[in-house]
């Protein structure tokens, strides 16, 4: 099962990179994953542009997915 971390707790380790240090130092300091450190700062940068990140999930399938079945096929 994932951890589930605060949005405050996000939000310090994104402090941190912006206060300079690096992914590497933040994930260490924090024992947190590479991976989702990686995901916060793009989340975070998404919605610097406004934009809103995407929903995860795994194995659905909405519309405009390329494995969507063609209804006129």
């Amino acid at each position: 099962m994932p951890k589930i971390y605060t949005d405050e707790f996000k939000q310090s380790a994104l402090d941190l990179i912006n206060d300079g240090m690096t992914q590497k130092q933040v994930c260490a300091d924090l024992g947190i994953s590479k991976s989702a450190l990686q995901a916060w700062v793009r989340d975070s940068r998404l919605r610097e542009h406004g934009l809103e990140p995407a929903q995860r999930s795994r194995g659905v399938t909405g519309p405009g997915s390329s494995i969507e079945a063609d209804p006129g096929a």
